[in-house]
């Protein structure tokens, strides 16, 4: 047998194989398009739910998608790095946050063949102030019982009135009166002798 017909030998036994490695290969390319598809979905679904449980689980899950692309992994390490250091003002950390947030998901969209920019992923979305106001919220009392827990805040008590007992406080009165007398020794104690009689202490010195 000459090399054409080598060739054609070849040719004809790595033709299927070939084809079903292309068949794999594109499947696989397929299927990780997909989870990309869902994870760049549930970013973009809980931008107002940052603390549900589907977002965390797909901001988790970025570098099980994504550790190829650098860009898109320094900025989700920027991002965590920031949510991980909450030292700033509430209201600059949240700005910030949003930003490094939008930068990020505006980087997965183009490499997915979206057209969103920063600017549409942080401003075109229905945010009902209910949600901010109770995530908010959710943040100033985690906040206030870690520092409660420390020691580094004490609750604030304000008295404004105690209820008292009229007849209570009469025989508080008196007996802070007697107490009074026998110290300053113008009355002494009553006194129970063995034989039942009872003695009432002289008034002066003797």
């Amino acid at each position: 047998m000459n090399i054409d017909t080598w060739a054609v030998v070849f040719a004809t036994l790595l033709g299927p194989i070939f084809a079903v490695q292309a068949q794999q290969f594109i499947a696989k390319r397929g299927e990780e398009r997909q989870r990309k598809l869902w994870l760049f979905r549930s970013l973009m679904n809980t931008r107002v739910g940052t603390l549900t449980v589907e977002h965390v689980n797909a901001l988790n899950a970025v570098p099980l998608e994504f550790h190829r692309d650098l860009e898109i992994m320094g900025q989700w390490r920027k991002y965590l790095d920031h949510l991980n250091n909450q030292n700033t003002a509430l209201d600059v950390w949240g700005k910030l946050r949003v930003d490094l947030y939008s930068d990020m998901l505006a980087t997965m969209a183009k490499r997915l063949d979206y057209g969103f920019d920063p600017l549409q992923v942080k401003n075109e979305i229905y945010a009902p102030r209910g949600h901010f106001e109770i995530e908010t919220d959710q943040e100033t009392i985690r906040r206030g019982v870690v520092e409660l827990m420390k020691g580094e805040r004490t609750l604030p008590l304000e008295v404004r009135s105690i209820a008292q007992d009229p007849a209570a406080m009469e025989r508080v009165l008196a007996l802070q009166d007697a107490l009074a007398k026998w110290l300053n020794g113008e009355t002494s104690p009553r006194v129970k002798i063995e034989n039942g009689e009872t003695r009432s202490g002289g008034t002066g010195s003797e």
